[in-house]
C-alpha cells in the first residue's frame, strides 16, 4: 500500500448518502428537465411534429432514434394540409388492413385510432383507451392487426405484459413499465374474465403513477403515458374496465382463417417496406386537422377521455369515418358481466329476503353453502342461480369477498334495483334491495 500524495487524485465512488442527497433535490439551476423519452415522432401541443432526433425543449422530451437522422424515417410533410391530405392518408392506412374482417366499419376506425393515439400521446392532456382487438376465433388477425400498428410507429414489435387477474401483481407490473418508460404495452392472448381496479386506474391515470416499490416500504411516482393495448377471442371485460375499452372485433367467415392467402397486401413485409409512407400518412391526419383548427364534431361524450376524443375521435370523424366510440356501448352490454350477474343477484336477494328486513353477506353465504333453515334436498331453485351469479361477478363464495363487492356496487341500479346497506351491526351491513326512486320516492322493498 502506497499512501497517496496530498494533492493526488483517486477515482472513487460517491457514498451513499451524496447520491441520495443530490436525486432528493430533483430541479437544478442550469440543468434542463427531461420529461420523457420517446422513440418515434410525436405531436406536440402546439400542432407541430416533433421528428428531430435529440432533446426538445419545448416538450421536455427527449427523441432516441436508431437510425442517424429521423427526418428520413417518414415521407416529409408538406407545411399547407387540408382535409383532401387527410383524406387521402386515411386511404393510405386503411388500404393496409382492407383484407381483415372487421365486424363493422366502426372497428376499423377504432384500429385507426389505435394506431394515431400513441402518435398524439403528448398533444392532449389526460388519458386514452385501452385497444382491445377481439376475434371470435383463432387465427383471425388480431395479432398481426396490432403488429401492423407497432411496425408503423417504432418498427420494432410491441412490448408484451402477461396479463394476471391479482390486483397487487398487476399493480407491479404497471409500476415497473412506468419506471422503463414503456409507451406501447399489449396484453396478449388474453383468457378469464380481463379487468381490475389496478388496471382500471392506469388507463385512466391523468399523467402519473403512484405505487409501492416491490420489496421496499417507499412509494414511487412516475409519467405514466402508456397506451394500452390486448387481444383475445369473445373477451370477458370486467363493468369498469369495459367503459375504458375502444373495442376492435374481427369476425372471420370461415372455419380455418389462419389458411387464408387471398390478401392484397403481403404483410407484415409491406407494412416494414412502406414504413415511411404510412408513418408519413398518420402525422398527416393529426397535422391537418391540427391546422383546419380542430373543428368540433359535435361527438356523444366519452367520460374520462374528453381531450383523446376531442383529438382522436374528432380528427377521424372530420375525415369522413365513422365514430370508432359509436360500439362503445354496445361492447359494454356485451361485455357487462357483472352487470348481468348482479340483476340476478339482486332478484334471488329480494326472494331470499322477502320481507325486506336485510340480510348480511355472512348470512347468506351461510344459507347458500349449508342450507340453513331447509331440509335436505329442499334447497330453492334460486339458490343455484345466486352463487351462479356471485362467482360469476368474480367473487368467491366467502362473506368477506361478497361484502366488498355488494360496497363496490351500493347503490348502483340493475334491472330497477339497487342494493343499499341498510343499518349496521357493530362494523357488519345488513344489505337491503330496494327498486330505484322514482320522483324523489322510495318504492317498497317487497318483491
Amino acid at each position: 500500500f502506497v499512501k497517496p500524495q496530498a494533492d493526488q487524485q483517486i477515482p472513487a465512488r460517491p457514498p451513499t448518502w451524496c447520491v441520495e442527497a443530490l436525486a432528493a433535490r430533483g430541479k437544478y439551476p442550469g440543468v434542463r428537465y427531461l420529461y420523457g423519452v420517446v422513440d418515434h415522432p410525436v405531436l406536440r401541443r402546439d400542432g407541430t411534429i416533433l421528428h428531430q432526433t435529440g432533446y426538445d425543449p419545448s416538450t421536455c422530451l427527449y427523441l432516441s432514434r436508431g437510425l442517424p437522422d429521423c427526418p428520413s424515417e417518414f415521407s416529409p410533410l408538406r407545411e399547407k394540409l387540408d382535409w383532401r391530405d387527410a383524406e387521402r392518408a386515411v386511404k393510405l392506412l386503411l388500404d393496409v388492413v382492407q383484407d381483415f374482417p372487421f365486424t363493422r366499419d366502426e372497428h376499423k376506425s377504432a384500429w385507426l385510432a389505435g394506431l394515431l393515439t400513441p402518435l398524439a400521446r403528448f398533444a392532449f392532456s389526460g388519458p386514452a383507451p385501452l385497444f382491445l382487438v377481439e376475434g371470435n376465433t383463432p387465427g383471425a388477425g388480431k395479432g398481426l392487426l396490432l403488429h401492423c400498428i407497432s411496425t408503423v410507429i417504432t418498427g420494432q414489435e410491441f412490448t408484451i405484459a402477461t396479463y394476471t387477474h391479482d390486483e397487487d401483481e398487476t399493480a407491479k407490473r404497471i409500476t415497473s413499465l412506468a419506471m422503463a418508460g414503456e409507451r406501447m404495452v399489449l396484453f396478449d392472448n388474453l383468457s378469464g374474465r380481463f379487468g381490475n381496479a389496478k388496471l382500471d386506474a392506469a388507463i385512466t391515470a391523468p399523467g402519473n403513477w403512484r405505487e409501492r416499490l416491490l420489496g421496499a416500504n417507499k412509494y414511487v411516482e412516475v409519467p405514466l403515458f402508456i397506451t394500452w393495448y390486448a387481444t383475445g377471442n369473445n373477451v370477458s371485460t370486467a363493468e369498469d374496465t369495459s367503459r375504458r375499452t375502444c373495442w376492435i372485433r374481427l369476425e372471420p367467415d370461415c372455419e380455418r382463417p389462419e389458411d387464408r392467402t387471398n390478401f392484397k397486401h403481403k404483410l407484415p413485409d409491406y407494412v416494414e417496406e412502406h414504413r415511411p409512407e404510412l408513418l408519413g400518412a398518420a402525422l398527416t391526419i393529426l397535422r391537418a386537422y391540427w391546422l383546419a383548427g380542430r373543428p368540433d364534431q359535435q361527438l356523444a361524450a366519452w367520460g374520462s377521455f374528453e381531450r383523446w376524443s376531442e383529438l382522436i375521435r374528432g380528427a377521424l370523424v372530420w375525415c369522413g369515418l365513422p365514430d370508432p366510440a359509436a360500439v362503445r356501448q354496445e361492447f359494454q352490454k356485451r361485455a357487462d358481466v357483472a352487470s348481468d350477474c348482479m340483476k340476478v343477484l339482486l332478484e334471488c336477494w329480494r326472494k331470499m329476503d322477502s320481507h325486506g328486513q336485510g340480510l348480511t353477506a355472512s348470512e347468506v353465504i351461510e344459507r347458500l353453502m349449508n342450507r340453513r333453515g331447509v331440509g335436505v334436498g329442499e334447497a330453492p331453485d334460486y339458490y343455484a342461480e345466486m352463487r351462479e351469479a356471485i362467482e360469476g361477478m368474480g367473487c368467491k363464495l366467502e362473506a368477506s369477498s361478497l361484502g366488498y363487492r355488494l360496497r363496490k356496487y351500493r347503490g348502483r341500479i340493475y334491472g330497477g334495483f339497487k342494493i343499499e346497506a341498510e343499518s349496521n351491526t357493530g362494523k357488519v351491513a345488513r344489505w337491503v334491495v330496494r327498486t330505484a326512486e322514482k320522483n324523489g320516492e322510495r318504492a317498497e322493498t317487497s318483491p
